[in-house]
């Protein structure tokens, strides 16, 4: 393989991992994404966010007008208009008028109360982000180890069944197929403990997202790269 070889294969390898790269962002901004759509916690305090605006609109205005109806020397006997001419009838509007400077300052406070809620919120949704991001990556990083533990497991087996060839025309000794078939069985416990934190991985993955616990998430692909001569 020469120089130019080498360098195309460099190439073609990089650019393997850049398209993987790119579909592991992808899957993990969707999670994250959909992590924080989901959130009850970020809900309530977009409630909370949204009570805070209303509370600024409404006591940042005056108060609305009354309306006064009065009467005077009705008589009681007919509650006639007409009967006595001193009956008289009066219309007016109320309006209470705040001490100067109060609304302002009470808009002032409702408008605070809505900043800490909108950076309650902007935390969280950076919380949930880091979290799932972490759980993504630790799911990520088990199934890793899966896939090079099951690798190793093949080759194992694979010596395993060229020394039980050669125990078998004595040019192997048994001590060295019980110690391979006991790298076996360590291998084998050792996956089968991975799976149960790849499941423990899962669930509290999903838990962000509020779906059943084993749902399937999709995490970065590991394929095998076969070097060819070139």
């Amino acid at each position: 393989m020469n120089r130019n070889h080498l360098k195309l294969l460099f190439l073609l390898l990089m650019s393997f991992s850049v398209v993987k790269a790119q579909q592991n962002t992808s899957i993990l901004d969707s999670l994250v994404k959909i992590s924080i759509e989901v959130s009850p916690k970020i809900q309530m305090l977009k409630a909370k966010r949204n009570a805070a605006y209303n509370r600024i609109e409404q006591n940042s205005n005056l108060p609305d007008p009354v309306l006064l109806l009065g009467l005077r020397n009705l008589p009681t006997n007919s509650f006639s208009f007409t009967q006595d001419p001193m009956t008289q009838t009066a219309v007016g509007i109320q309006q209470v008028i705040p001490f100067p400077g109060k609304l302002s300052a009470i808009g002032e406070a409702n408008a605070i109360d809505t900043l800490i809620v909108e950076q309650e919120i902007k935390d969280t949704e950076n919380e949930i982000r880091m979290q799932v991001t972490k759980k993504y990556y630790e799911l990520n990083y088990i199934r890793r180890a899966i896939f090079y533990a099951e690798e190793t497991k093949k080759l194992l087996k694979d010596i395993s069944d060229v020394v039980a060839v050669k125990y078998s025309v004595s040019t192997a000794s048994q001590q060295n197929l019980v110690k391979v078939q006991l790298e076996i069985t360590n291998i084998t416990e050792k996956i089968e403990d991975l799976r149960s934190k790849e499941r423990a991985a899962l669930a509290e993955l999903n838990a962000f997202l509020l779906r059943n616990g084993n749902t399937d998430i999709k995490t970065e692909l590991i394929d095998e790269v076969k070097l060819v001569a070139l």
